[in-house]
């Protein structure tokens, strides 16, 4: 954060800004830790959360409004999307590059045990497993990942962003520069944990989505894991073995 700008008590560069961004793969936890790292920065008075930034908006940002982000300092926003195909940005994806390059973007990264990323994705997406691993949504989520791992994301796992909050939330403040305040932090995991999400999605009618928290009304469905264990059959387990254990492998999950 040595941009050789004015700061705030808080620590927090207000002249340029940056965008700290929420970029976990579908179902990984992102959404939990948009709102964990979003609420932290809210109570420090760092900046606040602005919502989904799909690569058109970012590049329209990036491009004529910048100095809104100065403005709040920090600015917490959510993106699945770090590379075109499925969705077609007509290459405003580009727009990451531009930021990381100039250390205006810090990404934040969710992962989760990739059986309990595959099963909700094959629950909230209606596709069989067998489709779901064959599907460019698949792919391009795995390449959204690539990209944002190039970019320097800070990787959390969901485990972690579940059993202890606000420790996950002291990771992110030192990993992205942020000030710590550990109070602040206690507040924010209790303000905009699980448990506090859960309770957003119970307020929602079917089909409603929450603009603030950015949950909808069936978001949260086995926060716990684990319930492929009972919906796969033995076909099943074997092709995502065959999928998911180098994933797994790679980010320090034990298939057993």
């Amino acid at each position: 954060m040595e941009q050789g700008s004015a700061r705030t008590t808080a620590g927090v560069v207000r002249e340029q800004g940056r965008l700290v961004l929420a970029c976990g793969g579908y179902r990984s936890g992102s959404t939990l830790q948009y709102n964990l790292i979003g609420e932290y920065v809210e109570r420090v008075n760092g900046g606040r959360r602005i919502g989904l930034l799909d690569p058109p908006e970012a590049a329209r940002l990036w491009r004529g409004l910048w100095g809104i982000v100065g403005a709040m300092g920090l600015a917490v926003a959510k993106s699945h999307h770090a590379v075109g195909g499925f969705q077609d940005f007509g290459g405003a994806e580009r727009v990451w590059s531009e930021l990381a390059e100039r250390g205006l973007i810090a990404p934040v990264y969710s992962v989760r045990d990739w059986r309990d990323v595959a099963y909700s994705m094959s629950r909230k997406f209606g596709r069989p497993l067998a489709e779901l691993f064959e599907s460019s949504q698949w792919r391009e989520n795995l390449a959204h990942m690539e990209v944002w791992l190039a970019l320097g994301a800070l990787v959390q796992r969901y485990e972690d962003l579940v059993g202890d909050a606000a420790g996950s939330l002291e990771d992110m403040s030192h990993g992205l520069g942020l000030p710590w305040a550990p109070e602040a932090a206690g507040e924010a995991a209790e303000a905009a944990g699980l448990a506090a999400q859960r309770a957003v999605t119970g307020r929602l009618a079917a089909g409603g989505t929450d603009p603030r928290h950015l949950v909808h009304w069936d978001h949260i469905a086995d926060p716990g894991g684990g319930a492929w264990r009972v919906a796969w059959d033995e076909e099943e387990r074997e092709l995502a073995r065959e999928e998911l254990a180098p994933l797994m492998e790679r980010f320090g999950y034990e298939w057993d």
